[in-house]
């Protein structure tokens, strides 16, 4: 999904100096509009799309949660990434992953 061209540079609501709005209010689809369909989380498509594990860990950094990317720790992250490996058949239940964000390994 795209905004139109006359709405993309839109800062009468959205200058980065802007103090936040809503900070506790949660979001609903009745506050809020939507962004399209999320990736899925299982098939060859995810593991294709990020061959190693620190592409994935970098992605999911990047656009998750959806609505407050980043939101999250490291150890988070990492976790996240170990189970998405391992839903997608990529990394043994009994292993784990090692290393810094830029360097993920899969250790058995």
């Amino acid at each position: 999904m795209a905004f139109i061209p006359d709405h993309r540079a839109c800062e009468r609501c959205h200058r980065p100096a802007n103090p936040a709005r809503w900070a506790d209010t949660a979001i609903t689809a009745r506050n809020s509009f939507s962004i399209g369909q999320p990736p899925a989380l299982r098939g060859t498509d995810l593991l294709q799309e990020y061959p190693t594990p620190s592409a994935l860990f970098h992605f999911l950094k990047r656009a998750m949660p959806r609505y407050d990317p980043g939101k999250f720790s490291d150890a988070t992250y990492v976790q996240l990434t170990a189970f998405l490996l391992a839903l997608n058949g990529a990394m043994p239940p009994a292993a784990s992953l090692t290393g810094a964000p830029s360097d993920l390994a899969i250790t058995p």
